[in-house]
């Protein structure tokens, strides 16, 4: 049984807006400790289309809770699948959370909440903060 996707009723109208853009997701995929320094490994990005907006004050409350203080906006991923599915950062588990790299302008997001996740109908929103300094992504093959 699939869900009602009520933001694809909306998604016309947003988009005339605000369009869609293209971006990379970069799932992660643990992390190395070598010779004492920690890098953060990703599976191979996969394009995939964002509507993006700035974060409100829930979105900046959410953030504050995990004790995040910078730039946030909010990302509608669309193309998402249970499988593919976005993360954020999940400390008991040592996650990291996923990056997104906008295509437009090569800016880097780290996921570091998922408030809605319907990738079973085809779209996830999940909270980005803006990296100032770009990571280097240590691309990892899929198990």
């Amino acid at each position: 049984m699939t869900g009602l996707n009520l933001h694809g009723i909306v998604r016309g109208a947003v988009s005339m807006v605000n369009p869609d853009e293209d971006i990379m997701l970069y799932t992660a995929a643990g992390q190395e400790n070598v010779a004492g320094k920690i890098s953060s490994k990703y599976f191979s990005p996969i394009a995939a289309k964002a509507q993006i907006q700035s974060g409100n004050n829930e979105d900046l409350k959410h953030a504050n809770n995990i004790g995040y203080n910078g730039v946030i906006n909010r990302f509608y991923l669309y193309a998402s699948s249970p499988e593919s599915r976005p993360a954020g950062i999940v400390r008991p588990q040592g996650r990291g959370g996923d990056l997104i790299q906008c295509v437009r302008d090569g800016s880097w997001w780290l996921i570091i909440a998922v408030p809605d996740d319907f990738s079973n109908v085809g779209w996830a929103s999940v909270l980005a903060a803006l990296q100032a300094v770009p990571p280097n992504p240590v691309l990892v093959e899929p198990p």
